[in-house]
């Protein structure tokens, strides 16, 4: 599996992760319909030519940033670590300095597993974070 990180404005976003903005699987799986701005910084997870998941951030002006959508198909665990992995170090290089998501609570072990900490409960989700 190999990865690459876009913004809309790159050659290649919409081939690579128009599909997933359309998908009726991906919004429900993410809890939203998707949207890009200049900005967002997208990374891909691809085998054998095809994406498997991505992760979306959102940089913010403070100098921190927020996951914005993260997706595996079929729930592959790997792929997602990968995509979620691949979008930090991105986000460290872009200069960022923390990373914030809004996560559904049975996934909250696999973001404090990547180093987030816990913060408030909001219904069914958490609030995590993560200093680079």
């Amino acid at each position: 599996m190999k990865t690459m990180t876009l913004s809309q404005t790159d050659t290649g976003f919409y081939p690579t992760f128009g599909p997933f903005f359309v998908s009726a699987e991906v919004r429900q799986a993410t809890g939203s319909a998707m949207t890009s701005e200049p900005t967002y910084r997208w990374t891909a997870v691809q085998d054998a030519g095809q994406t498997v998941a991505f992760a979306g951030i959102k940089p913010q002006k403070n100098g921190g940033a927020e996951f914005i959508a993260v997706y595996a198909q079929g729930g592959n665990v790997d792929a997602k670590r990968l995509a979620v992995q691949a979008a930090l170090d991105d986000a460290k290089g872009q200069r960022l300095s923390r990373v914030k998501i809004l996560a559904k609570l049975e996934n909250a072990d696999f973001y404090r597993d990547l180093g987030f900490e816990s913060g408030a409960l909001r219904g069914g989700f958490i609030a995590l974070e993560k200093t680079l």
